[in-house]
């Protein structure tokens, strides 16, 4: 709503709609799958619709989470609790992973009650804006709130990287990563790191690993096609740039 010096007010639904908006934009790379995902956070911040529970980005698609049970939102499939996605180091990856859904729940009750969240979102706005050093210190400001906000670990690392501070960028990429594993933007910018500094093995590695966490990220594929092409494995680098000339050609 507008005030009457025309001045925007955002609801605190306004902010976590806007968080993890921002939040989805990495992570769904074609236009329709973010269009339903927004559609899908709408319905879940505002209460639109028959949404119901949590919502999150898997394997490229959207998954409803509540009482123990997920199904996916597009089909309305359920998903089997196998005992190996329960136990193990898995379950603690897929654990870690949704604490960014976590925090956005939050967002939607008292101020108070997260203020890592309004420092991530002022961040991000003040990064659109072009303030990096402001940007940066609202993102320290909201690891100081919630050392586990991985989001701000990887813009933290995006902004040191824009600076040529490529080692400092490495260290908040790896942090992301001892946060959320299974993060597939926060692997892809490490590799560029690595690139950067040199290391084509371990920019392979990290290709690699963003491509298990999500096989269709175009980008990494391009990059893994153009690294093993430079270290003399053509049909590697054939069949990675196969792939992404399948994800980005025109949809039949």
């Amino acid at each position: 709503m507008r005030t009457s010096n025309r001045r925007i007010l955002l609801s605190f639904q306004d902010i976590a709609f806007l968080r993890q908006a921002f939040h989805l934009r990495d992570r769904f790379r074609k236009r329709s799958d973010l269009q339903a995902a927004l559609r899908a956070l709408r319905a879940q911040v505002f209460g639109e619709g028959a949404a119901r529970g949590r919502i999150r980005p898997r394997n490229g698609g959207l998954v409803c989470e509540d009482d123990g049970s997920s199904w996916d939102y597009a089909t309305g499939q359920l998903f089997l609790p196998f005992p190996e996605q329960t136990q193990g180091p898995a379950s603690n990856r897929n654990r870690i992973a949704s604490l960014a859904d976590h925090r956005a729940q939050r967002t939607t009750g008292d101020a108070e009650e997260d203020p890592a969240g309004r420092w991530y979102f002022l961040g991000v706005a003040r990064e659109e804006a072009g303030d990096l050093a402001g940007a940066r210190q609202a993102y320290l400001n909201a690891l100081k709130c919630d050392a586990e906000l991985s989001d701000a670990c990887v813009n933290l690392g995006r902004l040191a990287h824009y600076e040529g501070r490529v080692q400092r960028a490495a260290f908040w990429y790896r942090r992301a990563l001892s946060i959320a594993p299974e993060d597939p933007i926060a692997h892809y910018n490490l590799a560029i790191a690595l690139e950067d500094l040199g290391d084509l093995a371990g920019a392979v590695r990290e290709y690699q690993a963003a491509l298990q966490c999500d096989w269709e990220f175009p980008e990494a594929h391009f990059n893994l096609s153009r690294i093993f092409r430079l270290m003399g494995h053509q049909l590697a680098a054939m069949r990675h740039l196969k792939i992404y000339r399948q994800l980005t050609g025109p949809k039949r």
